[in-house]
């Protein structure tokens, strides 16, 4: 992964525990206790996680009052996440199963001021 668009794959150690390699979490620039949002495609296809200081940071001067709240009730109306000390986050089976043993892609998708991270 060289820059912050970029793609990995890993090997799932843990059920229900995600490894964010360390060099995607520097470059993100996530710490332990960064919150991410889990927003699951259909079927649990893959799960979108948004990074909640990034979207605190976004624009929010041109949104109107009425979009501001309801962009901030749908992001944190989808189940939460946050980074533990390990660099991992606790990813409930519901949302997108994470079984010992296989290997999951891991792509970053930059959008102005904010990335999305997709797991599939």
């Amino acid at each position: 992964m060289k820059g912050l668009n970029g793609h990995v794959e890993l090997t799932v150690e843990a059920a229900g525990i995600l490894p964010l390699p360390v060099e995607m979490a520097g470059k993100l620039g996530l710490e332990p206790g960064d919150i991410l949002s889990l927003d699951a495609g259909p079927r649990a296809a893959y799960v979108c996680l948004e990074i909640y200081r990034e979207f605190l940071a976004d624009d929010w001067q041109a949104a109107s009052p009425e979009n501001r709240w309801r962009f901030l009730n749908l992001f944190l109306s989808r189940p939460l996440t946050a980074l533990d000390s390990r660099g991992a986050l606790s990813i409930p089976d519901e949302i997108f199963p994470l079984v010992p043993g296989d290997t999951v892609g891991l792509q970053i998708i930059s959008l102005g001021l904010v990335h999305r991270i997709y797991v599939y």
